[in-house]
């Protein structure tokens, strides 16, 4: 077939034959599954507990207190030495910034405190 043609076809003497019911439509057939209809499939089982506790470590802690305890006397002797003024609410605010962070750093959970072993799978003899 070249480009630009159309194709001949010759006329001839064939009929489509009828359906049992004298319909000439194709054969019913079912309807395809409506989208979403399907049942879902069961939640996946949630991930393994972990080993490791969600807190802060020790040191963690310990670095996070001494920066609370190093602000807070900081923000307390700038409050006391400077001028009044606006370097001392500035001095008042890392005061009680550092106040804040230590009391956080200390009374967050530990991260050894709350970990359960998880027992190990003994190999079969």
């Amino acid at each position: 077939m070249t480009r630009g043609r159309q194709p001949y076809f010759e006329p001839d003497d064939w009929q489509p034959e009828p359906l049992p019911s004298g319909s000439l439509n194709p054969p019913g057939r079912k309807p395809p599954t409506a989208v979403g209809t399907a049942t879902p499939k069961p939640p996946s089982p949630g991930h393994r507990p972990t080993l490791y506790g969600t807190g802060l470590t020790r040191l963690q802690r310990i670095a996070r207190a001494s920066f609370g305890g190093l602000a807070f006397v900081g923000g307390a002797v700038g409050a006391v030495v400077a001028p009044v003024g606006i370097a001392t609410i500035v001095y008042v605010t890392t005061c009680a910034a550092g106040l804040l962070i230590a009391r956080r750093s200390l009374k967050v959970p530990n991260v050894f405190k709350n970990t359960r072993r998880v027992p190990r799978r003994r190999r079969a003899a």
